[in-house]
């Protein structure tokens, strides 16, 4: 029969098996060979970190960050500039709603510029440059400062925890005794107007400068009239918020 003719053709082929034996010494050299790869590895792990600590380098932020304009807000003839950087466009829209509550929205200007590197807008003294001014040795607040006054008693109104420094301010003529004194004077006039409209005195601070921090020449006629005034700082703007 055709198989059992094949079966003595497998056993001869048995050597031939036996014969390869020794391959599997060639593959027991194999590790030695992936050993190599193994500590080439290892050399060039150690090479890799070299690159790392230049890019990781920390003050490259900090220079960068020290160009970021600081935010501001300006009132300036009965309007609200708010400028510099914040860190999203929802931090900035979120101080012009609350200076629209206070001067309506067609009285802000929001020039806010969106910088990720900004911190929050920074309002815990807002600058006021619009005054109140008063005629010579009076602390009499004249008609045409009771719209500032005005727009004063709707922010403390609107916002409680906002505090507000009222410094008076006088001209050079006269002795500084009597300039302390009448800037005192003035700053107290501010206070008791807001305060007989319902304002807590407590969050009003009442400080006189007297003739030390002139903003304008003190020779001429309208430079003393502009020296006759009132400075207002307002604090914790955003408290309530």
């Amino acid at each position: 029969e055709a198989p059992a003719a094949e079966a003595p053709a497998a056993e001869s082929e048995a050597p031939a098996v036996e014969s390869e034996a020794p391959a599997p010494e060639t593959v027991a050299e194999q590790p030695e060979i992936a050993t190599a790869p193994e500590s080439s590895a290892v050399d060039t792990g150690t090479v890799a970190p070299d690159p790392d600590p230049d890019p990781v380098v920390v003050p490259a932020p900090d220079v960068a960050a020290a160009d970021v304009p600081e935010s501001k807000a300006v009132v300036r003839g009965g309007q609200i500039f708010l400028e510099g950087a914040v860190p999203t466009a929802e931090a900035g829209e979120l101080i012009a709603a609350l200076a629209a509550e206070i001067l309506g929205p067609d009285n802000v200007f929001n020039n806010y510029i969106v910088d990720p590197r900004a911190s929050d807008p920074n309002l815990g003294n807002v600058t006021v440059e619009d005054t109140i001014n008063f005629a010579t040795g009076s602390a009499t607040i004249l008609p045409e400062g009771e719209g500032l006054m005005n727009q004063a008693l709707a922010l403390m109104t609107i916002r409680p925890s906002v505090t507000v420094v009222v410094v008076g301010h006088t001209d050079d003529r006269g002795s500084d005794e009597y300039n302390l004194e009448l800037s005192v004077q003035r700053a107290e006039a501010v206070k008791r107007w807001l305060t007989d409209r319902g304002i807590d005195g407590a969050r009003l601070t009442v400080v006189g400068k007297g003739e030390a921090e002139p903003i304008a020449d003190n020779s001429t006629s309208e430079g003393q009239r502009l020296n006759r005034r009132i400075q207002f700082f307002i604090e914790n703007l955003l408290a309530d918020s």
